[in-house]
């Protein structure tokens, strides 16, 4: 009932500016910290589908594929 939307051009904000921060970034260096071990965790689980493949092959279906795929995402995520 009479209502309006007003849009105004987009505005662009210098965050670095803004932020008045020393030192490195606490997301970054914690990124940094679980890494490794996240890829590593999905490489292992990468092959033991694999070799549960190899062992039974009649349990193959698409969920065993979407789970590697899942896990192949994840180590291309954090690889750099």
């Amino acid at each position: 009932m009479g209502k309006e939307i007003w849009f105004s051009p987009s505005k662009k904000i210098e965050s670095r500016k803004e932020i008045k921060s020393e030192g490195n970034n606490p997301v970054h260096e914690s990124l940094v910290l679980v890494k490794d071990p996240i890829v590593d965790f999905n490489k292992n689980a990468l092959i033991y589908t694999g070799l549960s493949l190899v062992a039974a092959p009649q349990i193959y279906d698409g969920a065993v594929l979407n789970t590697a795929l899942q896990r192949v995402g994840v180590i291309a995520i954090f690889m750099d």
